[in-house]
C-alpha cells in the first residue's frame, strides 16, 4: 500500500483515500493529513461482526474491547461519520464531508512544496550513492 500512496503522491493527486482497519491503534493516522472515523454503535458493530465472521457474542465483544475506545477514536479523528443507520444516510454524510473537504483542499503550491521537500532529498541521496559506487568500482 505504501508504494501506491507514493505513486499517487508523485502524481500530485489531491486526495488519497485509504480504508485502513486499526488506523488509530497502529498510529498510522500520524502519517495522514486528515483522518475520517466511520463508526457505528457498539450493538450494531457487534451484530455485524457476528454475522460477517460467524462468531459468537463473547468473541465479538473481545474483538471490540481489544480496540481503542470509540470516544478516544472520535478525539483523534479529524472527521466522523456515523454508520449506525441506513446506507443512504452514510452516503449522504460521506458526500457532505467530501464537499466540505474539497472546499478546504490544499493548494497546488502546498503540494509542490511537500513534493520538493520529500522527493528532492531522496534523489540527491540516491545520486550520491550511485556516484560513490562508481567511484569505488573504478578506483
Amino acid at each position: 500500500m505504501a508504494k501506491l500512496v507514493l505513486y499517487y503522491f508523485f502524481l500530485m493527486t489531491p486526495r488519497i483515500i485509504m480504508d485502513t482497519p486499526l488506523l488509530f491503534e497502529s498510529k498510522l493516522h500520524k502519517f495522514t493529513s486528515k483522518s475520517i472515523l466511520v463508526y457505528c454503535e457498539e450493538s450494531v458493530e457487534k451484530e455485524r461482526l457476528m454475522n460477517r465472521d460467524q462468531i459468537n457474542q463473547e468473541q465479538a465483544m473481545k474483538r471490540i474491547q481489544s480496540q481503542l475506545s470509540l470516544s478516544k477514536k472520535k478525539e483523534i479523528a479529524d472527521y466522523v461519520i456515523d454508520n449506525s443507520f441506513s446506507k443512504v444516510e452514510t452516503e449522504n454524510q460521506t458526500r457532505d464531508l467530501l464537499m466540505k473537504e474539497s472546499a478546504l483542499n490544499p493548494s497546488l503550491l502546498s503540494t509542490i512544496f511537500w513534493y520538493v521537500v520529500l522527493f528532492v532529498p531522496a534523489v540527491v541521496i540516491r545520486l550520491v550513492i550511485a556516484v560513490s559506487e562508481l567511484w569505488y568500482r573504478f578506483s
